[in-house]
């Protein structure tokens, strides 16, 4: 069975908020960061997903972000085409933001109303 490690990227033009999760930590995450959203960023953020594949192992490394045009565009490309894991396996996807709302909406309490 893969062992994967799931990593979700918040993007926006000044950072990039990172959540890793594990199929067995689903609720909790194994780490949470920021990088900044340029080069020295990205090499910092392939660095702490290299530690992590060496530490626990993962053989397979799945990236998930949300469209936000060209800052998620600019991130998408240098995880699919330029930066390497070390690990076996690595996809990238991108998400519709309305998805994510409509799951948001889906999941999520509602909040009452004041």
């Amino acid at each position: 069975m893969p062992s994967p490690l799931f990593v979700g990227i918040d993007v926006s033009s000044q950072d990039n908020v990172v959540c890793c999760l594990t199929l067995q930590e689903e609720k909790r995450p194994l780490c949470r960061f920021s990088v900044a959203n340029n080069r020295p960023g990205i090499l910092e953020f392939q660095d702490r997903i290299v530690s992590l594949v060496h530490k626990h192992g993962f053989d397979q490394v799945l990236f998930g972000l949300e469209h936000t045009g060209c800052y998620s565009t600019h991130v998408a490309m240098y995880l699919q085409h330029h930066l390497s894991f070390d690990c076996p396996e690595t996809k990238v996807y991108v998400f519709n933001p309305s998805l994510i709302r409509d799951f948001n909406e889906i999941t999520l309490p509602r909040r009452s109303q004041e």
